[in-house]
């Protein structure tokens, strides 16, 4: 029986999830785990350990959930079950669209290629690599929250059949948010969301070097993650990406902690209506 899988993202393609199964053990604890994904380009990244252990275990076991921390490596046992790439949908939450290419960007930085590279638009070795064959469909990605795009890389945008939601539909939770998730849940195997922390208003992640204004507030995702997890069964993993390196008071932490506890109210509630 597979945990829910929390990913605490440095820079990397999300890893998918075995086959759909309940969250709760035999005793009715929900099972979690934390998997941090720390490499780097060029080293690590003390980002996935820095949230892993910033009070969400602490909190998951006040909320009866039994909780395990992992790193990216599978087991042997786990490779069977989760080491090939399923079809899967993208919820991409992200002041940036990540779509840059080597022949688009103008920072020249990887981190701002991820779907592009998922989506077989670049660095085939790297998306081959991370056993992701076919790549994915633009049909299966919904972005959430971009409002700060290169310019080229806007036109690759704008020519492909990648989904948007605004900010607003994000904070209100608005009936597009709902007719996307309905349409990936129809044709998916599973719904991967996926948060960069500039996604969010940057009063909470002010340590951030990549803010962008406008965004959403950790409080309003919270509540969207919750719906999205009590709805769509095929919704098993939340990963995060980019926590601020500078932290004063915590705030981004707490964000993170919160949007995860949003998710796992709707996980129980799911698990709850299937008993």
């Amino acid at each position: 029986m597979p945990s829910m899988r929390i990913f605490a993202l440095a820079l990397s393609l999300p890893l998918v999830l075995g086959a759909q199964q309940k969250y709760t053990s035999a005793d009715g604890h929900l099972r979690v785990a934390l998997v941090k994904q720390p490499f780097l380009p060029d080293g690590q990244s003390k980002g996935p350990s820095t949230m892993a252990e910033g009070g969400i275990q602490a909190i998951l076991s006040k909320m009866g959930a039994t909780v395990r921390v992992d790193s990216v490596a599978l087991t042997a046992d786990e490779n069977t079950e989760y080491g090939g790439w399923k079809r899967i949908g993208m919820f991409w939450l992200d002041a940036h669209p990540d779509f840059n290419t080597p022949e688009t960007t103008r920072s020249g930085s990887l981190g701002g290629m991820p779907v592009a590279v998922a989506t077989g638009r670049a660095l085939q070795r790297m998306r081959m690599d991370a056993g992701l064959d076919p790549p994915l469909s633009d049909r299966n990605i919904v972005m959430g929250g971009v409002r700060l795009t290169d310019p080229l890389e806007q036109q690759l945008l704008d020519a492909s059949q990648i989904e948007q939601l605004s900010v607003d539909d994000l904070r209100t939770m608005s009936p597009a948010v709902f007719a996307q998730l309905d349409r990936l849940n129809r044709n998916v195997d599973k719904i991967y969301v996926h948060v960069d922390m500039d996604v969010l208003d940057p009063r909470e992640v002010m340590g951030h070097v990549n803010k962008v204004p406008g965004g959403p507030t950790s409080a309003q995702l919270a509540a969207l993650f919750e719906q999205i997890f009590a709805r769509y069964p095929k919704a098993s993993a939340l990963g995060f990406a980019t926590i601020p390196a500078t932290d004063e008071g915590g705030l981004s932490l707490a964000a993170v902690n919160r949007m995860i506890e949003g998710a796992v109210r709707g996980l129980a509630q799911r698990e709850q209506r299937q008993k």
